[in-house]
């Protein structure tokens, strides 16, 4: 066998991986891409034809709670899983009174229905429930009714999943590993020593306390879906003040043992580990000051925990689980544990978790994996045809104008600079959560923030204060940031120098950081020149760069998401694969 396929199976970030040995390349693509429904937390089941071609799958974790079980079961059982009100029911961003309201407009037959379905969604979604296991054998079973066509599925632990993917791709022989997720096979937790090829684990920390949950409960908390929207958390906690009381105590209640792990201590924890607390906290303290005491106590004791991991392992890191898509955590990390080098998987959350199950069932095969490394930008997702491409421009003809061109670099460079926002479409999609110039929206970095205003206010339709990443050339690195490192997947923020931050406020975030995607010739060419060309225009190689989809709506996948999405918001233009489209 060659091909191997790994797989996050269910609930956020469902994923398919497949590693392809005898063709070296690899190929991923998460669920919500394929369904277009943003955190789509069904089942990989439904990504059909994608899946077909394996008899054997490899899952990234081996375990799951009952009620998660019944959350893949419960569906089937109430005929809703192909149901038109699908859409409606899995997406994060609509509250459960409007998800009725749409459905009860839609299909009145099933509201009594989708109503205790809500209702069982609400509790299995509570962080604080304590969810009583089900055996590999029921959960196998599961999958397999699922799966019907699949002979086998495998199991492998969520963590090492985790630090198998940031291994290979870091370009570190002897390096620390460090996973820190949510939840994952009874840790939030785990250290690894790597040297050689061989990966140990080395320490591991106890579920019950995992920063993961707290930080998904504030995001609750403050009107947000966990699991989907803690980046907002972390943009809102730049505009408050940490509380010293709950800052001191959240400290306070954890502590980092000789052997690495991280231990919660009960007398401390108890009294915040529930709703009605942090619920009252929130209230007393205003909602911006709520979510910086939340997000200063996660960088402080982060960087408590990796300085001891750099003393006893050395001073070269990979990181990956979801907890590592805090970027600000990770700039106080960068800057405070003493690291000399420093790797953060491009796919941290639980896609790369489906990635490193790939690279584990081959490497338990016996293959020779050390070409991954030649991989460092992670393009691997669908890529398309000039056929398939015309063909969707020509279905929709009657709205749209498009011309083949042959100096795109050159006529996306003079569109930005004139202020106009640009859907650029090229070439496979990004594995992982941040877009990197395949399925991106461009702006100029350097048009002021009405730029941002309008891409927030019209496009995005999201919170005013949440800021967008810069790509940039990777030579302008040490002309803008005070301290940073060529970080080629928007993984980390860093502070940009004083002198350039009226220059670039498009992108630049309240408290003064970027987190940027450093771009080279050898890495990313096409996008390179659009730099090349905007640095001769405005005097700075850097554009706004945000992922291409609406509000509500994944990352596009297809040609026709593409033609879509630009449809429905009025972007300005869109360089698909070569070929210049703008509405009639």
């Amino acid at each position: 066998m060659s091909r191997y396929a790994g797989c996050k199976p269910v609930h956020h970030d469902a994923s398919l991986f497949i590693v392809d040995v005898s063709s070296k390349t690899l190929f991923g693509l998460a669920l919500e891409r394929v369904t277009r429904i943003k955190r789509d937390s069904g089942h990989i089941a439904l990504m059909g034809d994608y899946l077909r071609k394996f008899d054997t799958l490899h899952f990234s974790f081996g375990s799951c709670s009952e009620l998660q079980g019944l959350r893949q079961v419960l569906p089937i059982v109430f005929g809703l899983e192909e149901h038109p009100a699908r859409e409606i029911l899995r997406n994060p961003l609509i509250s459960s009174k409007e998800k009725l309201e749409r459905i009860s407009r839609l299909d009145p037959k099933i509201t009594n229905v989708v109503k205790g379905w809500l209702e069982f969604l609400s509790l299995t979604e509570s962080d604080l429930i304590r969810h009583q296991k089900i055996t590999d054998a029921a959960w196998l079973k599961l999958n397999s009714n699922r799966l019907p066509w699949v002979k086998k599925i495998t199991l492998h632990d969520h963590h090492t999943c985790h630090a198998v993917g940031a291994y290979l791709h870091c370009g570190f022989d002897d390096c620390a590993i460090v996973t820190l997720d949510g939840y994952g096979d009874g840790c939030f937790s785990k250290v690894f020593h790597a040297r050689n090829g061989k990966v140990i684990q080395h320490a591991k920390s106890d579920l019950r306390w995992t920063w993961g949950y707290l930080y998904a409960n504030a995001t609750r908390l403050l009107g947000y879906y966990p699991n989907a929207d803690e980046g907002k958390v972390e943009a809102l906690a730049s505009f408050g003040t940490p509380s010293a009381k709950l800052y001191d105590a959240l400290m306070q209640g954890y502590a980092i043992t000789p052997n690495l792990s991280i231990v919660g201590k009960e007398n401390y924890l108890l009294k915040y580990w529930n709703i009605h607390t942090l619920t009252a906290l929130r209230d007393q303290l205003g909602r911006e000051n709520f979510a910086a005491t939340i997000q200063a106590f996660l960088e402080d004791k982060a960087v408590e925990y990796m300085r001891a991991v750099r003393n006893q392992l050395g001073g070269k890191v990979a990181c990956a689980g979801g907890i590592f898509g805090n970027v600000s955590m990770n700039q106080a990390i960068f800057e405070r544990a003493g690291f000399e080098q420093i790797f953060i998987m491009p796919a941290m959350n639980d896609s790369g978790s489906a990635q490193g199950a790939a690279y584990l069932a081959a490497l338990e095969a016996g293959e020779n994996l050390d070409w991954i490394k030649e991989h460092d930008m992670p393009f691997w997702g669908p890529s398309y045809s000039e056929n398939q491409i015309l063909s969707a421009l020509e279905t929709k003809r009657n709205k749209i104008k498009f011309e083949k061109i042959t100096d795109g670099e050159k006529r996306i460079a003079k569109h930005i600079f004139n202020n106009k926002i640009l859907a650029l479409f090229r070439g496979p999609q990004e594995w992982g959560p941040r877009a990197l110039g395949h399925r991106s929206l461009l702006a100029n970095a350097a048009g002021g923030i009405a730029i941002k205003n309008r891409i927030n206010g019209h496009i995005k339709r999201r919170e005013s204060f949440q800021p967008f990443c810069p790509s940039m050339l990777a030579e302008e690195c040490n002309r803008l940031f005070v301290s940073a490192y060529q970080n080629k997947h928007m993984t980390s923020a860093f502070k940009l120098r004083d002198e350039h931050l009226h220059a670039l406020e498009a992108i630049a975030h309240i408290n003064g950081t970027a987190r940027p995607q450093f771009v080279t010739k050898k890495g990313e060419p096409f996008l390179y020149s659009v730099l090349a060309e905007l640095k001769q225009l405005t005097g700075y190689g850097v554009v706004l760069n945000t992922s291409f989809n609406l509000h509500g709506r994944a990352m596009v996948l297809t040609p026709e998401d593409a033609i879509t999405d630009f449809l429905d918001c009025g972007i300005d233009a869109l360089y698909l694969q070569g070929y210049w489209v703008t509405a009639k």
